[in-house]
């Protein structure tokens, strides 16, 4: 799921050391997923022009189609969630979540 929503919003090319990073995943795993979906022809791995080391990771057509039928069910639920707890309650949630993160990265960061 969040490989895809990495492709589907990705403004940049999308590269799986973006995706891992972004979602703070290893990169095996992040590895795993692509290669399902490229087998599956959801998605493309196009080398980028200026490192050929590195690929650009793009939807098919049925890529698209797939990825657009789960992720706007997702956010049609994320929607009414927001809805259902109003907006200060999830501005709430977003500050302490980010603090949790911070708190936990320190703390990963201190064990080093």
């Amino acid at each position: 799921m969040l490989t895809l929503i990495s492709i589907d919003e990705s403004e940049d090319p999308c590269t799986q050391k973006r995706i891992s990073q972004q979602w703070s995943m290893p990169k095996q795993t992040t590895n795993m997923v692509l290669k399902d979906l490229e087998s599956k022809g959801y998605v493309e791995l196009v080398p980028l022009p200026e490192d050929k080391r590195n690929k650009q990771i793009r939807f098919t057509e049925a890529g698209k189609q797939y990825a657009d039928s789960i992720l706007s069910e997702l956010r049609n639920a994320e929607f009414a969630v927001i809805e259902k707890m109003g907006l200060e309650r999830i501005r709430r949630l977003n500050e302490d979540s980010e603090l949790f993160i911070r708190l936990f990265r320190e703390l990963g960061d201190g064990q080093k």
